[in-house]
């Protein structure tokens, strides 16, 4: 391999084969790949989740780590699982969410959504699931969710609280419901990186044949950012 290219693959913590050491943010040294690092294309990193299944729980508590390293390097969405059944307000034309877990996982969608949706930031709105998960017994309820608005800086009262108890919040649960529907995703927590189904955490990971560990994530995530620059 020629010395530019060996140079190109050190700045990005990969070998010459392509694979990554697990240590690397995969995003390039400004310096070395000016018309790389100018380019903001993110890799489609998708979490289908129900928002109090223990399985969710562990698995976002895996990608906090993995986004912590190439988080600047995806484009990162959680979507719901539910069911649609015919709602019992006449005057509602569409089909009502009801959750696996209860009307506190519904809530709590909502809210989560809501959050992501007014404060996009990766940082902001993924901590603030990580916070609810951390005290699962509360996960849905308003309480929790101003106490993790307030710890990464933000206040419930207002927009966020009328989006998650309103017909926002109703809207965004209904679009991420019918999604996952559509994609035919029924299993929580089931990660697909790029479009395609990478692994499933069903009282264990499975249908994981590239691994399931932290770096194996970082390494399959920066390839695929890698690969759509013909640098892999």
């Amino acid at each position: 391999m020629s010395g530019p290219s060996i140079r190109i693959y050190a700045a990005y913590g990969i070998d010459s084969s392509g694979d990554v050491d697990g240590h690397a943010s995969c995003w390039p040294d400004a310096a070395l790949l000016p018309s790389v690092s100018s380019d903001d294309k993110r890799v489609p990193l998708e979490l289908f989740v129900m928002a109090r299944c223990p399985d969710a729980l562990r698995c976002e508590a895996v990608f906090d780590s993995v986004l912590s390293r190439v988080g600047n390097i995806t484009s990162t969405r959680l979507t719901y699982i539910a069911r649609l059944v015919k709602s019992h307000d006449e005057q509602q034309q569409e089909n009502e969410p009801v959750c696996m877990h209860g009307p506190f996982e519904c809530a709590a969608a909502r809210q989560q959504l809501c959050v992501a949706h007014h404060y996009p930031q990766l940082s902001t709105w993924y901590r603030f699931v990580r916070c609810q998960n951390r005290q699962f017994a509360g996960i849905g309820q308003s309480w929790l969710a101003e106490l993790c608005a307030t710890q990464v800086g933000l206040r419930y009262a207002g927009p966020l609280r009328d989006c998650a108890e309103g017909e926002q919040g109703r809207a965004l649960l209904l679009a991420s419901v019918k999604r996952s529907i559509a994609m035919d995703v029924r299993t929580s927590c089931t990660v697909q990186i790029d479009h395609k189904s990478r692994c499933v955490h069903d009282g264990g990971w499975r249908d994981c044949p590239a691994g399931h560990s932290v770096q194996d994530f970082v390494r399959d995530l920066c390839r695929a950012y890698l690969r759509a620059r013909g640098l892999v």
